[in-house]
């Protein structure tokens, strides 16, 4: 069993393109990826640019992920570059995970629009693990914090661009490298625990918040 992490970076249809708007809002313009064994090493990395069909990228995602029109002029279409992903994966089982549910759901509706048939899409949807809700879970917290603050609170630099496929699912990567010792993972996040955890419902008295020995100041 091999761990996955994948990351999409994004940009949005053109509005000309109204039809397909109604299927998928936005186009995968990066993929990046990380390969880790049983014991969490990374043993392989993938990433690739993808060429969009439905409009040029914009300038604020061009500002947002440092990726061109020049860049991906040259990329291969979303179901070539996923032909690659696929081979890449391999044939080994695998769990696959990113940091919320928006690259599964993107990944959903651009096939759908794209109409991808490759049985290998399925496997990997029905492997797929939101790593956010998990690290909420191994908190025991609701609160959905951000890659960048998770990163932050285990005591590392975020590496990398943010916003750069690749490097984002290296950094969940690390998060989940993390989990495998639970007592070191307990201790490292005690911090974003206290800060995310229900505070305690406030007493119907000032007695009931503060003690006893409050109470008698004013008795």
């Amino acid at each position: 069993m091999v761990h996955i992490f994948v990351d999409y970076e994004m940009n949005e249809i053109n509005k000309a393109y109204k039809d397909q708007r109604d299927v998928c809002k936005r186009e995968i313009i990066e993929i990046g990826a990380v390969k880790l064994d049983e014991k969490g090493e990374e043993i392989s990395s993938f990433t690739q640019y993808v060429k969009p069909q439905y409009g040029q990228i914009t300038d604020y995602y061009a500002n947002l992920t440092g990726i061109t029109n020049e860049k991906v002029a040259e990329a291969p279409c979303f179901l070539e570059a996923m032909r690659l992903f696929y081979e890449w994966a391999g044939d080994e089982d695998y769990t696959i995970y990113s940091w919320s549910d928006s690259d599964s759901i993107q990944i959903s509706r651009e096939a759908a629009l794209k109409e991808e048939t490759d049985p290998r899409l399925g496997r990997m949807l029905e492997h797929w693990v939101d790593y956010q809700v998990e690290f909420g879970r191994l908190l025991g917290i609701e609160k959905k914090v951000g890659l960048k603050d998770a990163v932050h609170a285990i005591g590392e630099q975020f590496e990398g661009r943010q916003h750069d496929a690749l490097w984002d699912a290296r950094n969940t990567a690390d998060i989940y490298r993390l989990s495998l010792d639970r007592e070191r993972f307990n201790t490292v996040m005690k911090p974003i625990v206290d800060l995310f955890r229900p505070q305690k419902q406030m007493g119907t008295t000032l007695g009931e918040l503060f003690g006893s020995e409050f109470s008698n100041l004013f008795s």
